[in-house]
């Protein structure tokens, strides 16, 4: 298998990161002499992370070894974070400087397509295949002339699914969305702020509009990125379920935590406990139960075995010369 103009991105892209996070490194390190803090300290580790790992990652990744394909995907998803809230900082702070927002764009613009590569079908393609040969992947051998292909290729098959959805998945699939909106719920008690503030004489003089920009933008600004984040989770793993693909099962188990728990916890709380608050946070209580609860449910259900059976994963085929298939472990190749 020649090696795909989505591995030689990926390499390319870790090569541009690789040389400027070698400029960081020295911009870095007269920082930190000067001034020596926990942010000074953070830039350091990053770009000094980045460096060793944009040097060695393309390397491996073109022998096709998978733990530096996971490495690269987890440091695109960890640099992902870091450039939406340098941009984040940008956005709302007006002390911080244009450099602070060019810098999360340039990351941002790097580690937007490094993702999308690292998770293109060619690229994980590459992947397995490099794992069938080093014999680290079991391939099952079949005539090649049932798979229609030559011998010695890879062949990734889906296994049969149910022939209806099983009602966990469709019950999954509406009830992430809502999970998505939770950050909405923060709402009431942002009316409820605003009322208790606008009490004072020094608010009256303000609209509504004004007084949010005035005090809320940075909480704005944090709901819109943190629903825009979790409904483009929710999107993708409404698209993986509606495929049947076993590797979201693994992603719905991590981004559905947060919510579920974070809404279930503060809807005892400020249900029980509304202090001060009255009816707008025991409004906001039910709504962080209305996606809490459906956030627990989609985690266990996770776990049934009918939604198992719609996601079962695939086989990996190898096509070997005509006449019937060997029982045993095909040999690296």
């Amino acid at each position: 298998m020649s090696k795909p103009r989505t591995v030689t991105g990926i390499q390319v892209i870790l090569w541009t990161l690789g040389a400027i996070a070698a400029l960081g490194d020295l911009y870095s390190v007269v920082n930190v002499v000067d001034a020596a803090n926990p942010a000074t300290i953070f830039a350091l580790v990053f770009a000094v992370y980045t460096t060793i790992q944009s040097i060695l990652a393309p390397i491996h990744i073109a022998r096709g070894k998978r733990w530096a394909w996971i490495w690269s995907l987890v440091s695109s998803i960890i640099g992902l974070l870091i450039s939406l809230t340098l941009i984040f900082i940008a956005l709302i702070d007006a002390e911080s400087s244009l450099g602070t927002l060019a810098i999360g764009a340039v990351l941002a613009a790097l580690y937007g397509p490094l993702f999308g590569l690292l998770c293109s079908g060619s690229a994980r393609r590459w992947i397995l295949v490099h794992r069938v040969r080093f014999g680290t992947a079991y391939a099952e051998p079949v005539p090649a002339s049932t798979l229609g292909v030559p011998p010695g290729t890879v062949v990734e098959v889906e296994r049969p699914r149910p022939a209806t959805k099983p009602r966990a998945v469709a019950f999954t699939q509406v009830a992430m969305l809502i999970v998505a909106l939770f950050p909405l719920s923060l709402v009431p008690l942002i009316i409820q702020e605003i009322r208790k503030e606008r009490e004072w004489s020094h608010y009256e003089e303000l609209t509504v509009a004004e007084h949010l920009v005035d005090q809320y933008l940075p909480l704005m600004y944090l709901m819109a990125v943190l629903l825009a984040a979790f409904l483009i989770l929710a999107v993708v793993s409404v698209n993986g379920l509606r495929r049947g693909r076993s590797w979201v099962r693994v992603l719905i188990r991590i981004w559905i935590v947060p919510p579920a728990a974070f809404g279930t916890l503060f809807m005892f709380a400020m249900i029980f406990d509304p202090e001060d608050g009255g009816g707008w946070v025991v409004l906001m209580g039910i709504l962080l139960g209305m996606v809490g609860v459906p956030g627990v449910a989609v985690f266990i259900l996770t776990f049934t075995k009918g939604f198992r059976s719609w996601t079962p994963g695939s086989r990996i085929l190898l096509a070997v010369p005509g006449g019937p298939a060997s029982s045993k472990p095909p040999q690296p190749f």
